[in-house]
């Protein structure tokens, strides 16, 4: 909730087509109250749900599957975005990605760093199984300008890592995007 009031402020100051990711934990997505809330947000038009995308990591697979894929569709209905994060580290198996109403994957760092070594084949693999399932993919951990080219000639849509900035406090957001 904390976090979509954030979203709305940026939104009316900095610039109305901001979108924000939240990480949301196994215990948070199989919480009654988090769904309560969800729909408190969507009711009370306090962002619209569109511009949320929800990341949960690909562990969530092992929670209760049919009432996870029943979840993901509510979520969905309301009009949020879902990500899986951290995608290729957890144990869950491949037919659920085709299951779950996901929108994206976000690539492990794991498979980002491989790239120093020339090591593509799991990262390109992953790419194409995006797509394949037409999904928006995110690589995390993009470090080094070795990294940033490679990704750059592939079709992965979005980067985010260090080579970008550091992680921002809200008050060194606002200094940056608000500043006179």
């Amino acid at each position: 909730m904390e976090a979509c009031e954030q979203l709305a402020k940026w939104q009316q100051t900095i610039n109305p087509e901001l979108t924000m990711a939240i990480n949301i934990s196994p215990h948070q997505f199989q919480s009654d109250s988090f769904i309560r809330t969800l729909q408190h947000i969507v009711t009370e038009r306090l962002v619209s749900p569109s511009s949320v995308t929800l990341e949960m990591t690909e562990n969530i697979a092992i929670l209760q599957t049919q009432r996870t894929v029943e979840r993901m569709h509510l979520i969905k209905s309301f009009g949020f975005r879902l990500s899986i994060d951290d995608f290729g580290t957890g144990y869950s198996s491949l037919q659920y990605l085709s299951a779950f109403p996901i929108d994206e994957l976000k690539i492990d760092k794991v498979f980002i760093d491989g790239l120093a070594k020339n090591d593509h084949a799991l990262l390109d693999s992953i790419i194409q199984l995006g797509h394949n399932l037409e999904l928006n993919l995110v690589a995390e951990g993009v470090e080094t300008e070795h990294a940033l080219d490679y990704l750059k000639t592939t079709s992965c849509q979005h980067m985010q890592g260090f080579i970008f900035s550091e992680p921002l406090s809200v008050q060194d957001i606002e200094k940056r995007f608000l500043a006179p």
